[in-house]
Parts: C-alpha cells; sequence; structure tokens
C-alpha cells in the first residue's frame, strides 16, 4: 500500500476526513495524492492558514497568481516557494 508523505494532504485528510469518507474509498484517497496537490481548491484551503504548505503544491498552483497571493499573505517568505515569475510580479511583492 502507496503511503501519503505529504503533509499537506495529511492535513488536509486529517481536516476533512468525514467529508472524504464519504466521497472516497482509503484506497482511491491514498492514489490521488498527485491529484490532491493539483486541486486549487484544495491548495487556497489549506494555505490560507499554512502559507508554508504552498511548497507542496503542484507547479501548476506555485504558479497561480491565486494561491501564491494567499499563501504570502500569510507570510511574505513564503513567496521563495513560488514559480520564479513572481518576484517580479508588484501585485504579489507590494
Amino acid at each position: 500500500m502507496n503511503e501519503i508523505k505529504s503533509p499537506i494532504v495529511i492535513r488536509y485528510i486529517k481536516n476533512n476526513l468525514h467529508r472524504l469518507l464519504s466521497s472516497y474509498s482509503i484506497c482511491c484517497r491514498i492514489n490521488t495524492e498527485t491529484r490532491l496537490l493539483d486541486d486549487k481548491n484544495i491548495i487556497l484551503s489549506v494555505v490560507k492558514t499554512h502559507g508554508e504548505d504552498l511548497k507542496y503544491a503542484s507547479k501548476r498552483l506555485q504558479d497561480d497568481k491565486d494561491v501564491v497571493l494567499t499563501a504570502v499573505k500569510t507570510k511574505g517568505d513564503f513567496l521563495k516557494y513560488a514559480s520564479k515569475r513572481f518576484p517580479d510580479d508588484k501585485d504579489v511583492v507590494l
């Protein structure tokens, strides 16, 4: 059986276990870690309070302006986990 290693996925599962159990089998959940890390709604809900978890998001979401802005609002240092295009983006940096 595959082990879920990503802290962001573990935190999401812990916080949403009841809802997840009603919509996913355990086997399906374990095999969808990559999809969870690429789910914008999941990542947005986590980085609102744990901006550092942006580092576990998919590359696509690390390049998503909404996600990056949400993470950086918790602490500006988390910009280091975003794609390289954002240090030049005035909306994100200011």
